[in-house]
């Protein structure tokens, strides 16, 4: 694997995030609730690349990693786009696989 110079972008940051926090035995809900705090945090000094913006854009929802762990696995994690409060992780859900914003869930 390439090393590349400078900051990390927000999707190699993610992998990263998750890959430790699963490692460290969270569950996946946890996972990505805590992880879409730090997007938050960190999404306008993070930058996104090409591929990741153009997915968003156009289907919503990007591919960030996908982990098995001996409790739970293989999980896709996905960076999606909320029209209202902007990125969150989660991972699909039921048979169809959508997604819930978990601050739109709050507001209900």
């Amino acid at each position: 694997m390439r090393r590349r110079k400078g900051p990390l972008d927000l999707i190699s940051f993610l992998r990263f995030w998750i890959r430790s926090a699963a490692r460290d035995g969270l569950d996946p809900v946890t996972i990505c609730r805590e992880a879409s705090k730090a997007v938050q945090l960190v999404a306008g000094r993070a930058p996104l690349p090409l591929r990741a913006r153009f997915y968003l854009r156009v289907r919503g929802f990007y591919p960030v990693i996908t982990l098995r762990t001996p409790d739970w696995g293989p999980l896709a994690f996905y960076l999606v786009r909320c029209r209202e409060h902007g990125f969150y992780v989660s991972y699909p859900h039921g048979h169809q696989g959508y997604f819930v914003c978990p601050w739109c869930l709050e507001e209900e």
